[in-house]
C-alpha cells in the first residue's frame, strides 16, 4: 500500500484490531471496512470495488466461492489494475479458481528474544501453491525493521554475530 493507497476490507466479522495494521506500513485509515455476514453479499461488493480504480485493493474473506465468480474477479483486477485478494479459512474445501496466484499462510512461533519465549519477531510458513507462468515455492519469514526477511538468512547472520 503506497501512502495515498486506499483498500476495501470486506469481512465477516470484526477480527482485525485495524491500528495493528500499522506495523506493517498500512495506516489505519487507508482501510475502508465493511462487514458482511453472507458470501452472497461479500461476493458482490468484492466484484464491484474491484472495478473501482481509485482503489489500491480489495480484500474478502470468503467461505466458498466457485470458479464462474473467480473468473469475474481476474477479469475486473484485469480491467482496473485493482489488487484483489481473497482469505479463506477453509483449507479443506479449496476448489479451482481462475485466480493468478495461490497462497497458503500459516503463522508459525517467534523465536525467543534475550531467553524470554515468544518475544521475538512475528513469523509465517508461507506456500506459494499456485501461480501463473511461474514456479510455485516454500518459505519462512520473518517480520523484522519494517520488512518481511527469510529465516534461514536470519539464523546465518546471528551465527555469524556470534563467532
Amino acid at each position: 500500500m503506497q501512502a495515498d493507497g486506499v483498500c476495501v476490507w470486506i469481512g465477516r466479522e470484526k477480527h482485525l484490531f485495524a491500528p495493528a495494521l500499522a506495523t506493517f506500513g498500512v495506516l489505519p485509515h487507508q482501510i475502508i471496512f465493511i462487514n458482511l455476514p453472507k458470501d452472497r453479499d461479500a461476493l458482490w461488493v468484492m466484484e464491484e470495488a474491484l472495478k473501482c480504480p481509485g482503489l489500491t485493493a480489495v480484500v474478502a474473506e470468503l467461505r466458498e466461492m466457485d470458479f464462474k465468480q473467480s473468473r469475474r474477479f481476474q477479469l475486473a483486477v484485469e480491467h482496473s489494475r485493482v489488487t484483489g485478494f481473497v482469505l479463506r479459512n477453509a483449507s479443506a474445501k479449496l476448489s479451482s479458481t481462475a485466480c493468478a496466484a495461490r497462497w497458503q499462510v500459516k503463522s508459525l512461533p517467534s523465536t525467543e528474544m534475550n531467553g524470554l519465549p515468544g518475544l521475538g519477531f512475528m513469523r509465517w510458513q508461507v506456500d506459494l501453491l499456485k501461480v501463473r507462468n511461474g514456479q510455485a515455492g516454500s518459505w519462512s519469514l520473518e517480520w523484522q525493521d519494517g520488512q518481511f526477511v527469510p529465516v534461514e538468512e536470519n539464523r546465518q547472520q546471528e551465527e555469524r554475530q556470534v563467532s
